[in-house]
């Protein structure tokens, strides 16, 4: 998120060549399925939490890049920015006190609805065995240690992947009530 934020940020409020740039290099990146480069990686460095924690931070800049883009162009435009931009205000201050404040709320939105797709795509890799590893606790490691016995004992593999998908709903449904206090059109379209 924080590579993702950075990026757009700076590419949005530049634009010209840093924006084509980090925007033909995202495409490149989107055209490669999340989980087939992920295992590329983790296949090429080695299972542990650090290159999962690397694959994840690689496959989701995109996404926080092209959203901070799009919101950066548009509060641009304001003539708040013009102002400050006259005044005197440097491109740092700018980007920290007036376009950061207010591209934040939709980054917090979508990190929350992000936070159970990277929880998915890391339960995934443990269950392929090439993510977390034992004795580091993992529900997908969990899961996939249960399918031998899955005939005999089916609650060792099912109850840690109910519990994943539980928490992945919930994670959405926390992301869904920030949307909603945090997007001021929903707070003016409630209250007319």
């Amino acid at each position: 998120m924080v590579s993702g934020v950075i990026i757009g940020l700076v590419a949005g409020y530049f634009g010209g060549p840093i924006l084509t740039f980090f925007m033909r290099l995202g495409d490149i990146q989107l055209a490669l399925p999340t989980l087939v480069l992920a295992i590329g990686v983790i296949a090429a460095l080695g299972p542990s939490t650090a290159n999962v924690i690397l694959v994840l931070a690689i496959t989701g800049w995109v996404l926080y890049a092209r959203l901070v883009v799009s919101q950066v162009i548009v509060v641009r435009r304001q003539e708040y920015i013009a102002s400050a931009q006259l005044l005197g205000a440097s491109h740092v201050r700018i980007i920290i006190k007036h376009l950061l404040p207010n591209i934040l709320p939709s980054v917090i939105v979508f990190a929350s609805l992000d936070l159970g797709l990277m929880m998915l795509t890391e339960g995934s890799l443990s269950f392929l065995g090439l993510g977390v590893q034992p004795p580091e606790p993992s529900w997908g490691g969990m899961a996939a240690g249960g399918r031998a016995l899955i005939s005999t004992a089916w609650w060792i593999a099912t109850l840690p992947g109910a519990a994943l998908v539980v928490t992945v709903a919930l994670v959405n449904v926390l992301g869904e009530q920030l949307r909603d206090r945090l997007d001021p059109r929903l707070d003016a379209s409630r209250s007319a």
